[in-house]
């Protein structure tokens, strides 16, 4: 089975705010195994140790979810930090939601309000994107077609390096699905004179239509 595509985040996040004197802070960052989630989770907890509660929660690929309340009353913030992370689509990630007491309480549905907010800004702030099989191709190919090459490639590829010797060496990324067309179009324009390699199958994030690399 193939590589599928997953949505996530590219960049940690970060958000705050104040509701009726508690500050809440909640950072995001992609994680791809449970190691990860927990380094980020102890990290987040070392930097805000003075903090009334350091709530958390992390999904993984393969359905692995934990969370965590941290002290506040069951179910009013580790499970709708999950629920946001859910309800978004978003796998691959932990988040962290620290709290600052005000000296107000916000009852159970202002604490659950307030962790849904503080994780759904951080997750926005870094930038959720569809990170997308691509395979990683090397093509060698001689001066007599560079043109006519990248006329072709112009809009198909994404290019990575070019390397200019004897020869041209390209390395770019393609989607999975355009393999066949593309490099069969290529074998026959330059008369079976290109060599193409896949190196690699990677993911990268998606915006708007376009990886980035």
């Amino acid at each position: 089975m193939g590589l599928e595509p997953y949505v996530s985040v590219i960049y940690r996040g970060e958000s705050e705010f104040i509701d009726k004197k508690s500050r809440f802070f909640g950072h995001s960052m992609r994680v791809s195994c449970e190691d990860e989630a927990l380094l980020f989770i102890e990290e987040m907890r070392n930097l805000f140790r003075d903090a009334t509660h350091n709530v958390f929660a992390y999904k993984i690929r393969g359905g692995l979810m934990r969370y965590s309340d941290d002290g506040e009353p069951s179910g009013t913030a580790g499970l709708p930090v999950l629920d946001v992370i859910n309800n978004m689509g978003i796998i691959d990630v932990a988040v962290v939601v620290t709290r600052y007491f005000g000296g107000t309480l916000l009852g159970r549905g202002g604490l659950a309000r307030a962790y849904s907010r503080a994780t759904r800004d951080s997750l926005i702030q870094g930038k959720i994107a569809t990170f997308t099989p691509f395979y990683l191709v090397r093509l060698i190919f001689d001066y007599s077609i560079l043109g006519r090459l990248d006329n072709y490639l112009n809009d198909k590829v994404y290019i990575k390096d070019k390397i200019y010797t004897d020869r041209i060496e390209y390395k770019f990324y393609m989607q999975i699905d355009k393999k066949d067309r593309i490099l069969k179009d290529v074998k026959e324009f330059s008369a079976g004179r290109c060599m193409a390699e896949i190196e690699d199958e990677v993911y990268l994030p998606v915006l708007e239509g376009n990886p980035i690399i």
